[in-house]
């Protein structure tokens, strides 16, 4: 009897499930194991049954596949899905039908929604519109149908299977157990082992004489077939793995040589309608009993043809152990009606031996057989009942699965489609005597390499509960039983003696299985229904351990700490090395962070660690292995510590915590296995939707950058708002590396019916229960394992109704993925591929000052993911001697290129180098290194000053000569030119332009040719030939090809010649862009004077201060805009200070660029 699969996952398909009540739970782990598997869901359409799916079994995921005629001569398809105790009969499109009389209808819920009864509506025609599929009866109306079956079918197996295993524990504990007597036990407990033999019966039938025409139904395979399926050793035909005798063989070690006795192919008696029909020949009522009509009649035929049963195996009772019949031809078409396969006993057992050597035959399983090519995988299973007693490891009477395709009593008869069935649990094969089990107490501590074959395994057993343990075993590599099993790796089981079968799914201390499957994912999917297996069950290097404070825990089922780890330390293969038992004394093991975490400054991370120590512990903060900061100096041993990291933390991926003991007697001490890495905000990066997120077809709205909660940074993603009934989502699909994907979560919803959700691969995750994260949270922080390969994460915001005082929205933040499969290449030209830091691009020979052609690169993503964030980055002592362009995208999907160039622009002679880091998520070249170098050649560079040390600039403003009076001697200024370059300045000339060139006369320089930092000048003077305001250009070239030629702006003023008066002209101090600024002196003039800019209220002021001699006034400061028209008095200007020694005179008015001023000393 195999199991069913059950219903889609509820919160994925919309479908109800209603539950049962469960007990409270004693740990907060429990309580979500609980959550997990159960807890009503509120429905938009109320439904009065159950919409069942397509998975049952002995009949496999895609059903027992049947036919039948109707009375019209329509022949329709048939499913039936479920197991000798309850089935439900469908078609291809998944109507659920019932039988009526002769005909098949649609089915209906009856009234009271506890049957299913006949539409007016034929299966041969099509179903009514609104007829739902896939239709079936409530749990508990399921439940009661199986409990009756299970009385009536299993007869006193589960009293055998029960007492076989208190006589196995009575033996391995050396004591009586309930009264059993040693040797009793050691009876009771005898290994299963030796050569054993069952019976198969082969049967055919004649023709019915009571039909229109000739219809014997003859086997349609060979007998010696037949036995070589049962019997062969190395048996491969139709792609089945063994034979059922390898099977057994391979399960016990060579322990048990389990064959059959294959009997010829006989024709019955009687027509197969006599079999299937109690009205034969009527034929209007299928037989409750036609396998044990058949049995009878096939052992009848047998012993008239003197066949020796004297071989088969029988236990202390002379009970044969096992009879199997196949029977040529379709089944009955309708579940446990007629010739429908089954597995029963006998009323009164045939004894087919003698009356002293008694054969008894009894137990039996029937199944048809229609064409050549049978498989093993249900016959293992059924002799599994009938030889071991073995119990079924599915839930007869409720939506969960048991162990799944984890285990042969599970769903495992149909891996490989039946013909590579899975291997027996390591419990089963221990209670049979095939088990190598080796016993650790829980206060052990041990690491072992961990064999495939050999059915090594270990058991933790609960101190003074016997009953009660762990057994750790490898399903890796070298197992051809395992090959196609769900999952490879470290299965861990959960057994409690004192269950009965695998019936009660709650994982409460009064209800649970017999057999638990630790689910290394923590999703407790087998107990929930929502699948039969995958690949995430079972403990590996993605996820190695399992403790106390891991999900799910290894806590005794009434809720106390076991205390035992188990932990993975090498890859899973034939053999696997794993740490098992408590935390040794003197001993503290660090959880978390023990290395690849990201964590981020201001935010709070969880220290957890288990110690078995006495005192309090101290924690500390590494980088670069030395002692950095104190994070908690006398904590307690209490194995948690919310760790608020300090905003001032500097970046980096070089962090480890350690934890000491204070006042153990031995000192203890542990450090985070591997680095982490402390860095600021990282998502949503640049406050943008991450590259390639994209809203889910299946949401109805997606999700958007907020700055209204944050978890780090500035910026989290939002789900944008939603009306009720609907759905907000955003995923990420990519290729990835087995690693973890983490991430922050908070909601701000109604509470227990809106929730924030995340999905893998479109299976839902645990977050805070099964339903997700709702009500009002703070940020909480969730990571999953995740294996190689392309997957796609989903959160959601999955809305019901708007109630509350609640934002309405869930946030997510700070969320790191495993490692891509991106691959950066780097090309140039684009078939030449370049290796990460070990390139160096060489650029020719270019002129400081100058740049060389652009080099081209080509970026390609050889990788399957998304090659994201692609930007270049220069860095060195000269990296300001190259120019970049980024290149035109920054995300490349897998096969896309992109280009960027750089070019050698040297400011200055010699060898130039520099670093080019390309970046990128790229998982192991994300800083890809390209070395630049280039030789620049040293040039000449003039610069001109006035004086020696004020620069002037190439062709901007104007150098002022002030006022000469025309035709006079003039006014001379020197210039200086100098070579600030690193070669030669040479072939230096000056030649005069501009209106009134003539006015400024050029004398010769004192060299035409400068080395490097050498300087020369040369004059010029101001000699006007009219008055008022006079202009040129000086043009001074030379070699420096940068340059060009320098001009020089020269400008002056000539003033005319003042009659009676010698009037000489003093220059003032430089002029501002406002231009103009003297003060004119009479010649005769020997008093000290001082011309001042004075700033007021942002405008400038002209100011002339005179020095006093013998303390009487020198004359009356004057001014003028023109030079022509002067004014003196209150008026025009403002006296400042007029004392015994000075006098300092103010202009009233303020030099602007339209209005000049003049001062002076009339």
């Amino acid at each position: 009897m195999i199991p069913r699969l059950f219903v889609h996952d509820p919160l994925i398909s919309g479908i109800c499930v209603p539950c049962s009540p469960q007990k409270p739970p004693l740990s907060p782990l429990a309580e979500m194991k609980k959550t997990i598997m159960s807890g009503s869901i509120r429905c938009s359409i109320l439904l009065a049954g159950i919409l069942g799916m397509a998975h049952a079994a002995p009949y496999g995921a895609d059903g027992h596949q049947t036919r039948w005629t109707q009375p019209n001569g329509a022949v329709v398809q048939l499913r039936v899905f479920g197991d000798e105790y309850y089935g439900r009969t469908e078609t291809p499109e998944g109507y659920t039908v019932v039988l009526d009389g002769k005909t098949y209808y649609y089915a209906i819920l009856s009234r009271d929604g506890n049957s299913l009864i006949p539409s007016t509506t034929r299966a041969d025609l099509p179903a009514p519109a609104d007829l739902a599929q896939h239709l079936d009866l409530p749990k508990a109306a399921i439940g009661g149908l199986r409990q009756a079956n299970h009385l009536k079918y299993d007869g006193d197996r589960a009293a055998r299977w029960n007492a076989k295993v208190k006589a196995v524990r009575a033996v391995r504990d050396g004591a009586k157990a309930g009264g059993m007597s040693k040797a009793a036990a050691q009876a009771k407990a005898a290994p299963f082992i030796g050569n054993k033999k069952g019976l198969t019966i082969l049967v055919q039938f004649p023709n019915d004489k009571n039909t229109a025409g000739p219809d014997p139904i003859d086997f349609p395979v060979s007998r010696s077939k037949i036995v070589r399926y049962c019997n062969e050793e190395g048996y491969v035909d139709n792609g089945n793995t063994g034979s059922v005798r390898d099977f057994f063989y391979d399960q016990s070690l060579g322990k048990l040589t389990y064959t059959q006795s294959v009997t010829q192919v006989i024709t019955l008696p009687k027509a197969r309608n006599y079999y299937n029909w109690a009205d034969y020949p009527a034929n209007t009522i299928h037989r409750a009993d036609a396998g044990r009509v058949l049995l009878i009649d096939a052992l009848k035929v047998l012993q008239d043809q003197n066949f020796d049963f004297s071989n088969l195996s029988v236990d202390a009772g002379t009970r044969a152990y096992a009879t199997n019949i196949f029977f040529a031809g379709p089944d009955s078409g309708v579940w446990s009606q007629g010739l429908w396969p089954h597995q029963w006993n006998l009323l009164t057992p045939v004894n087919v031996g003698t009356t002293a050597n008694p054969i008894l035959i009894s137990n039996y399983q029937i199944t048809n057989i229609e064409d050549s090519a049978p498989v093993i995988g249900t016959f293992c299973h059924e002799n599994g009942h009938l030889i071991l007693d073995y119990p079924d490891l599915y839930d007869y009477d409720s939506p969960s699965e048991g162990v799944g395709d984890h285990c042969l009593m599970g769903g495992g008869s149909y891996n490989n489609g039946g013909r590579t069935p899975s291997p027996i649990n390591a419990y089963f094969k221990d209670i049979a005597g095939w088990g190598n089990v080796t016993d650790i107490a829980p206060s052990q501590f041990k690491t072992v390499n961990l064999a495939t074959t050999g059915n090594q395994a270990y058991r933790l057993s609960k101190p003074n509960e016997p009953t009660e343990y762990f057994i750790v075993e490898n399903r890796g590599k070298g197992d051809k039983w395992a090959e196609y099993s769900v999952d490879k790796g470290i299965a861990i089981w959960h057994i409690d003696e004192t269950v009965s079968g695998n019936n009660n799914e709650q994982m409460t201390e009064g209800l649970h299985y017999q057999v638990s499957l630790e689910q290394a994912d923590g999703l407790f999917q087998l107990e929930a229904g929502r699948n039969r297996g995958d690949k995430n069950d079972l403990f590996d290097l993605i996820t190695p351990t399992f403790n106390s404070n891991t999900l799910p825990d290894s806590k005794w089922w009434d809720g106390t700490d076991s205390q035992i780890e188990v932990k993975v330390l090498t890859g899973v293969g034939a053999s696997t090395r794993v740490l098992l038992g408590s935390v040794p004394p003197d001993t503290i093991l660090l959880d978390t962070p023990n290395g690849g975490e990201t964590l981020f400054p201001g935010s709070t991370y969880p220290v957890t660690w288990r110690g078995n120590i006495t005192g309090n512990v101290r924690i500390e903060l590494m980088k670069g292995g030395a002692l950095y900061s104190l994070i908690a100096p006398n904590e307690e041993n209490d194995g948690n510590y919310n760790w608020k990291l300090a905003e001032s933390l500097p970046k980096g991926d070089d962090y480890a915590v350690r934890i000491r003991s204070v006042t153990n007697t031995v000192p203890a001490v542990v450090t985070s296995l591997t680095s982490f890495e402390v860095t600021n905000a990282t998502f949503p990066n640049d406050g943008e939707m991450p590259y390639g997120w994209f809203k889910p077809k299946s949401a109805d709205r997606g999700w958007t950058v907020s700055k209204s909660q944050t978890y780090e940074g500035k910026r989290s993603l939002a789900s944008k708002s939603l009306s009720d009934g609907a759905v907000a989502g955003i995923a990420y699909r990519s290729n990835f590396r087995a690693g973890q994907v983490g991430f922050y979560m908070k909601a701000s919803t109604e509470g227990q019916f809106d929730h924030g959700r995340f999905y893998i691969d479109g299976v839902l995750r645990t977050l805070n229960g099964l339903k997700g994260l709702s009500g009002e949270t703070e940020w909480l922080y969730f990571t999953f394992p995740v294996s190689a390969g392309t997957h796609t994460f989903m959160w959601t915001y999955e809305k019901d109704d708007t109630y509350g005082e609640a934002e309405d929205s869930v946030w997510i933040d700070g969320v790191s993925l495993p490692p891509g499969t991106q691959e950066i290449s780097v090309r140039k030209p684009v078939d030449v591929e370049h290796v990460d830091g070990e390139t160096t691009q060489h650029f020719a020979e270019t002129a400081a000052g100058s740049s060389s052609e652009w080099q081209t690169y080509t970026i390609k993503n050889v990788g399957k993911a998304h090659l994201t964030g692609i930007t270049l980055k220069l860095k060195g002592e000269n990296a300001a001697d190259f120019v970049i362009k980024q290149p035109a995208k920054k995300n490349l999907p897998g096969g896309a290129t992109t280009t960027f160039k750089v070019k050698f622009a040297p400011k200055k002679s010699g060898i130039r180098t520099a670093g080019l880091r390309i970046l990128s998520n790229d998982s192991d070249e994300g800083n890809f290194a390209i070395a630049l170098q280039g030789s620049a050649l040293g040039v000449p560079v003039i610069g001109v000053s006035l004086p020696a040390d004020t620069p002037l600039t190439d062709n901007s403003g104007v150098t002022n000569f002030g006022f000469a009076v025309v035709k006079t001697t003039g006014k001379t200024r020197t210039f200086t030119i100098r070579n600030s370059g690193e070669a030669t300045l040479s072939g230096l000339s000056i030649s005069r332009g501009g209106l009134n060139k003539g006015d400024f006369q050029v004398g010769p320089l004192g060299s035409t040719s400068l080395a490097p930092g050498a300087s020369t000048t040369f004059k010029v003077t101001f000699h006007p030939k009219k008055k008022n305001a006079r202009r040129a250009v000086l043009h001074l070239a030379s070699n420096d090809k940068q340059a060009g030629v320098f001009d020089i702006n020269v400008s002056g003023t000539g003033a005319p010649k003042k009659k009676g008066k010698s009037v000489a002209l003093a220059a003032a101090a430089p002029s501002s862009s406002f231009g103009i600024v003297e003060a004119v002196l009479g010649k005769q003039s020997t008093v000290d004077t001082t011309t001042t800019v004075e700033v007021i209220g942002g405008a400038k002021y002209l100011s002339l201060t005179v020095a006093k001699t013998g303390g009487v006034s020198p004359g009356t400061v004057e001014v003028s805009s023109n030079l022509l028209d002067w004014y003196s008095g209150t008026k025009h200007t403002t006296i400042l200070v007029d004392d015994a020694t000075t006098l300092k005179v103010r202009d009233n008015t303020p030099v602007t660029p339209e209005s000049k001023r003049y001062i002076q000393l009339k």
